[in-house]
């Protein structure tokens, strides 16, 4: 008999999907009940951003890159602001250049080349540069990018910086305690073949556990084995499995999957192309 794997009778099910051509690279919740996501067309070579409402998935904006096609990414996202970085050069991991984004609307609201970000907070954003002098740093307001006086670049960076969002942020998953025995028991019951592979993770949140596992996919060999990427919903008060889907079929590497959860919404990608929600409060 199998305490856990019991399936509730009022399962949860997906609240809405949103699908990319390429592959979804990014996913950054935020405070503004929106996410900001990052799409890759890697044969393409190019590089888009999007922003979907959390609760119905409706696409608010979706857009190319702000700066180069490829080489940018997603710095921080605090507040009403997105940052995006370039590169120093496309053969260095240096990221050089701050452009600014309104989170809800996508539009740009400045851009400096030459400055690297180093953090936000409230209404400011700070970023360096190296001087002959050695390195410099600069305090501009993170709505207009215009920069504010040295006795104020003084007082700003005495205190705590903000490398991204800091309100609203979602919970993000942890390796699994191996103690747990509740949350061990819970991986096991919703495992189908109970042959899993690899690292767990897990999210609590208001008595639900939410974790992903791998399992040794039955169309590998024992000399080229292939994987499955599980996610999975348990009640700890009682062990229901409340939801289970395949993230990724057949893959070569054990891999943790991207999800998180915030407001009540669990939001993971499915085979690389597909953001998934699922409301976990009926």
């Amino acid at each position: 008999m199998r305490l856990f794997g019991k399936t509730h009778p009022h399962a949860l099910e997906s609240a809405w999907k949103y699908d990319v051509k390429g592959v979804i690279w990014r996913i950054h919740p935020t405070s503004q009940r929106v996410l900001i996501g990052e799409e890759r067309r890697i044969d393409q070579k190019k590089a888009l951003f999007f922003c979907l409402d959390c609760q119905n998935g409706q696409e608010l904006w979706q857009q190319t890159s702000p700066g180069d096609s490829w080489w940018i990414g997603i710095e921080a996202v605090y507040r009403d602001t997105v940052f995006f970085h370039g590169f120093a050069a496309p053969n260095l991991p240096l990221h050089r250049g701050i452009i600014a984004l309104d989170v809800l609307t996508g539009k740009k609201l400045w851009e400096d080349k030459e400055l690297e970000f180093v953090g936000t907070g409230d209404d400011f954003v700070v970023g360096s540069q190296e001087t002959s002098a050695g390195r410099s740093f600069v305090v501009l307001d993170s709505r207009t990018g215009s920069r504010r006086s040295d006795q104020e670049v003084s007082g700003l960076l005495e205190r705590r910086l903000n490398r991204g969002e800091s309100e609203g942020e979602g919970k993000f998953p942890v390796p699994l305690n191996q103690s747990d025995d509740q949350i061990a028991a819970a991986i096991r019951g919703s495992s189908e073949t109970g042959a899993l592979a690899g690292p767990v993770e897990v999210v609590e949140d208001k008595g639900l556990i939410v974790f992903d596992h791998h399992e040794v996919s039955t169309a590998g060999t024992h000399q080229s084995p292939l994987f499955s990427s599980m996610i999975a919903v348990v009640e700890r008060a009682t062990g229901t499995l409340l939801y289970r889907d395949t993230v990724s079929n057949a893959v070569a590497a054990v891999v943790p999957e991207l999800f998180f959860v915030q407001h009540d919404m669990l939001y993971y990608i499915k085979e690389r192309q597909t953001l998934i929600a699922v409301r976990l409060v009926p």
